[in-house]
């Protein structure tokens, strides 16, 4: 299942030259002379470098608040941009002198790790983006954050203070209404998935 992972295409061209690929599920250890996996074993060198790339590099962990007095804990508020996120938490803050505004604007987003985690960031992050609209100054900013994914869609924001707000109210209208759609069918494969 992907994880959030990404590339570089200088190293998934490095990566396309390993030839040796084994596929036999999860590996359970390595010992100095065999990986045992899943479904079989392999012979191992003790000098090598084994690379298991069923590992999962970013794991759930419990959320919490990313400002906590002096103490800032990074944590995804896009999901699967992690560099985005960690721009944006600077921004933040930077920009914000409150904590609790600082926390409701940086409400984290776990990874995923199930199929219904993908339902869940996708409802998380609508949710996250439509509070972002609702300050000015930081739609601002994500209109031209280079890290922002979603910049392109935010339309050029006019200063003209009517415009702007049709312009962002039609926005936010729409991820509320994903956001709902989102809602209902969380509640139903979460149903689904406790009847079984």
């Amino acid at each position: 299942m992907y994880r959030c992972a990404t590339v570089s295409h200088l190293e998934l061209e490095q990566l396309r030259r390993i030839r040796d690929i084994v596929r036999m599920g999860h590996v359970q250890r390595i010992e100095p002379t065999t990986i045992v996996l899943d479904g079989g074993s392999v012979p191992a060198t003790p000098t090598a470098l084994y690379i298991d790339c069923t590992a999962d590099g970013a794991p759930q962990r419990p959320a919490k608040p990313v400002f906590d007095a002096d103490h800032l804990t990074l944590q995804a508020v896009r999901g699967c941009q992690q560099v985005f996120s960690a721009a944006f938490i600077a921004h933040v803050e930077f920009a914000y002198e409150d904590d609790a505004v600082k926390n409701e604007l940086c409400t984290p987003i776990p990874h995923p790790d199930c199929d219904l985690d993908w339902m869940r960031l996708m409802h998380s992050d609508l949710g996250n983006f439509q509070r972002w609209l609702n300050d000015p100054d930081l739609t601002d900013w994500l209109s031209s954050a280079r890290l922002n994914l979603l910049a392109d869609l935010l339309p050029p924001l006019s200063h003209k203070p009517r415009v702007r707000e049709r312009v962002v109210s039609m926005f936010q209208k729409r991820l509320g209404t994903a956001g709902d759609q989102l809602a209902k069918l969380l509640d139903a494969a979460t149903a689904t998935t406790e009847q079984r």
